[in-house]
């Protein structure tokens, strides 16, 4: 394999760790996203519609109070907005509720809701024909009572909201927490790996040059008998077999000038 085919290898080795690691961060970072976009769709947007929930109701029972003691029209109509914004709200709770037992508790604040708004209808009508004294009847028997199961339903159903947003902030909180931990597991797995990768490539570039060097360095010594390895497929393998090549000439060269100079010793012993 030519050196620039090992270069290109290396190179997309680290390139695909590089695209996984990045493929497997933005996977979970895209879960933790989806897990706040619940948590903000489904648990917040509950508690926040609950808690409009609670001061539309709030403005019923103050406007149906105030029209009871001063039988202003402006209250009247108050009581009617707020009773729309109450029903608004309910409305926008139902579809985000999964969990039966809030559905429940939600029929069960909408039922009070109901219960209230008729006594309250009852009172302002005796109120409209001047019939104090039946309105004071019916709030003490009626008014009260259904105000404060009402208020009693809400209390309830937003204590129960709130409990479960902060369960649920606090696991998305953990989440987040071992998600951070992992990518940093992963961050340092994926660094090593590029470290290994790195310094497998640099051996197996440096290793041939480093054997090819001592054996060149042998040769320019006088080393003729020291075969050159050529393990190597490469152009340092390629080199290494002319450098070979070189060394076997040189070395039946040596060969050569030796046996002439051995006969050439003996000959002149042979005249002297």
């Amino acid at each position: 394999m030519r050196i620039r085919h090992k270069i290109f290898i290396g190179y997309m080795a680290l390139v695909a760790v590089t695209v996984v690691l990045v493929a497997i961060f933005s996977a979970a970072l895209a879960g933790v996203g989806r897990s706040y976009e619940d948590w903000r769709k489904g648990h917040q947007s509950v508690l926040v519609h609950a808690l409009n929930l609670q001061a539309d109701s709030q403005r019923q029972m103050i406007a149906a109070r105030t029209y009871e003691q001063l039988g202003d029209p402006g209250y009247f109509v108050e009581f009617e907005e707020s009773l729309q914004d109450q029903q608004a709200s309910l409305q926008a709770i139902k579809p985000l509720l999964a969990d039966p037992d809030d559905k429940k508790m939600l029929a069960e604040v909408e039922t009070a809701s109901i219960a209230y708004t008729e006594a309250a209808r009852h009172i302002i009508d005796l109120a409209r024909s001047n019939k104090q004294t039946e309105v004071l009847d019916l709030s003490i028997k009626e008014g009260e009572p259904a105000r404060l199961h009402l208020i009693s339903e809400l209390n309830r159903f937003i204590d129960k909201q709130k409990s479960d947003t902060m369960v649920a902030g606090a696991t998305l909180a953990t989440q987040s927490s071992n998600l951070s931990g992992r990518l940093l597991l992963g961050a340092g797995i994926g660094l090593l790996a590029a470290l290994l990768a790195s310094t497998l490539l640099t051996e197996g570039l440096t290793a041939p040059l480093r054997r090819l060097m001592r054996n060149i360095q042998g040769l320019s010594s006088g080393d003729l008998q020291t075969a050159i390895a050529t393990t190597s497929k490469d152009e340092v393998g390629e080199l290494a077999v002319v450098l070979e090549t070189m060394r076997q000439r040189l070395a039946a060269a040596a060969e050569q000038n030796e046996m002439l100079l051995k006969n050439t010793r003996e000959e002149a012993e042979e005249l002297a």
